[in-house]
């Protein structure tokens, strides 16, 4: 398998259980939030795991060198747990620190305006399929409803009101 010099990715699927040695982990920032990468060896060969906060958490008291059994599983409405279990070889020590990667540096959070146009975009969409269905022609008073729905999915999905989009895009 080719991975053109990176380390492959171990992708965990559902009701498996994986032993696993934990080789170390990085952890660092982007603009979707905080990340931790898990190099574990499984199978006899190197992998490595973007782990989710909640897989994280559980593996944060285990260190280098120990053995453990990651298993997910599937729980009722397409959810799931992490159950990890085994033995550390090293006593409990304080809250491990592990050091941040250089990351890139982190962006304003505002997005560039290609995205943010799209964004607009989609949330329009959306407030159109869910405005209910009328042959009466669109007057003042449903767009001005369309655009308070835009402007809340807007918030929900870019998180800041943006007052200087006044217009719909069309």
């Amino acid at each position: 398998m080719n991975n053109n010099g990176q380390t492959p990715l171990l992708d965990l699927n559902y009701n498996v259980e994986y032993q696993v040695e934990i080789l170390g982990y990085k952890t660092g920032i982007n603009k979707f939030g905080p990340w931790h990468f898990y190099q574990l060896v499984y199978n006899g060969e190197k992998f490595g795991h973007f782990a989710q906060p909640n897989l994280h958490q559980k593996l944060s008291s285990f260190s280098e060198g120990d053995t453990v059994i990651i298993q997910k599983l599937q729980t009722s409405r397409d959810g799931y747990d992490w159950v990890v279990t085994g033995d550390s070889n090293h006593k409990p020590d304080p809250p491990k620190t592990p050091t941040p990667v250089a990351a890139k540096p982190q962006q304003s959070p505002f997005f560039d305006d290609r995205t943010h146009d799209i964004h607009r975009q989609v949330c329009l969409k959306v407030a159109v399929k869910t405005y209910p269905a009328s042959d009466k022609c669109w007057n003042d008073e449903v767009l001005a409803e369309l655009k308070r729905r835009t402007d809340s999915l807007m918030v929900v999905l870019e998180g800041v009101s943006h007052e200087k989009d006044d217009n719909l895009p069309f």
